[in-house]
């Protein structure tokens, strides 16, 4: 987030030639939806439908996309701004100059439809089970698209989501 202390540090380190592995420009691209849709689009990446909501299409969305959708907000983040969805199985690819590092399959939270549920009444059911798995197990596939999204964004380091629904 911009907004983030994070950021600030990242770009403080940047600007005094310290090495730093969360680059500014990449937290910038990767924080603006809008940016990654048409990055995604533009190298040829397979997403869900996407369209980006304006005033001048607003009432004809779900006309185009269908239910269920995912509704995010241009800044959202660890599921803030982001709105329901539905998926059958999901993967989270860990890069690092441009080399994947890790690989998890991960579940929603207990009785909610997100990986993470910020109004859970219970700590415990706040966040879904992840499986880690060593990467020569990751279908080549799921390796090959996060790879190719994250060189989108720069070298640094990543976490590329991957959704596979039937196959």
């Amino acid at each position: 987030e911009v907004n983030n202390e994070a950021y600030a540090f990242a770009r403080e380190a940047q600007q005094e030639g310290i090495a730093i592995i969360d680059y500014p420009d990449a937290i910038l691209k990767c924080c603006n939806k809008v940016f990654m849709a048409e990055a995604l689009e533009n190298a040829n990446i397979n997403t869900p439908k996407t369209i980006i909501v304006h005033k001048e299409n607003r009432n004809s969305v779900l006309k185009h996309i269908g239910l269920p959708c995912v509704l995010k907000a241009p800044d959202s983040t660890f599921s803030f701004g982001v709105k329901k969805a539905k998926t059958e199985e999901e993967w989270r690819i860990g890069i690092i100059d441009d080399k994947p590092f890790f690989a998890c399959k991960y579940y929603m939270a207990k009785g909610h439809w997100q990986i993470y549920n910020w109004n859970a009444a219970k700590k415990d059911d706040q966040d879904g089970n992840a499986d880690c798995l060593p990467i020569e197990k990751v279908p080549k596939k799921v390796l090959s698209m996060a790879l190719k999204s994250s060189k989108l964004m720069g070298k640094g380091l990543y976490g590329i989501d991957i959704k596979v629904i039937d196959n």
